[in-house]
């Protein structure tokens, strides 16, 4: 019985080993530099460039310019993910920000001045629509789907989940309109 469970263990041990001389070690990336991304809004009028945190900055960035200028309208530091959606007619942009595993946000600029119109967060839902609950109610609150429908105009679609305090649905699924300045 010892032999058979030695002979396993070695067959073990050479198989591993015969396997790792047919894969070549994988290459070290952490000196590597990961280039910057770049896409054209959909007109062509900007160029959205996403920069990966550096050892000069820490944090990740977005940055949009127009193609034949080097000049920054805006610079939008993010530390997990974002979602760019531009208007039709690319007179605004709406960054869909993950700033918590949890929780999302929605920021709104004005194109091509760069200004920050409106900033869409989770205490605001009860404002935009009084049948639903605030979104500090709930420890999830995501907003995506976003969708322009004027220059002024945004819906959105809100997810909220897990709640806090009682009296309210386990979840939430529904569209909000957010209506801003110009």
């Amino acid at each position: 019985m010892k032999k058979w469970v030695y002979l396993i263990a070695i067959g073990l041990v050479v198989g591993c080993g015969s396997s790792q001389k047919n894969n070549p070690r994988p290459r070290a990336t952490t000196n590597r530099h990961i280039p910057r991304r770049q896409v054209l809004s959909p007109l062509g009028g900007y160029l959205v460039i996403s920069e990966s945190a550096s050892r000069k900055s820490p944090e990740r960035e977005i940055v949009i310019t127009r193609p034949s200028d080097k000049r920054e309208l805006i610079r939008f530091p993010f530390r997990k993910q974002v979602d760019v959606v531009w208007a039709p007619d690319e007179t605004g942009v709406a960054i869909i920000d993950l700033v918590l595993n949890n929780e999302t946000r929605v920021v709104v600029f004005e194109l091509p001045s760069g200004r920050a119109l409106y900033e869409l967060r989770r205490e605001q839902v009860c404002q935009l629509n009084s049948d639903l609950p605030c979104g500090d109610a709930y420890t999830h609150v995501f907003f995506s789907n976003l969708v322009w429908l004027a220059p002024d105009r945004i819906q959105v679609t809100v997810d909220m989940a897990y709640p806090q305090v009682e009296n309210v649905p386990p979840q939430i699924h529904d569209n909000l309109i957010a209506t801003f300045p110009r």
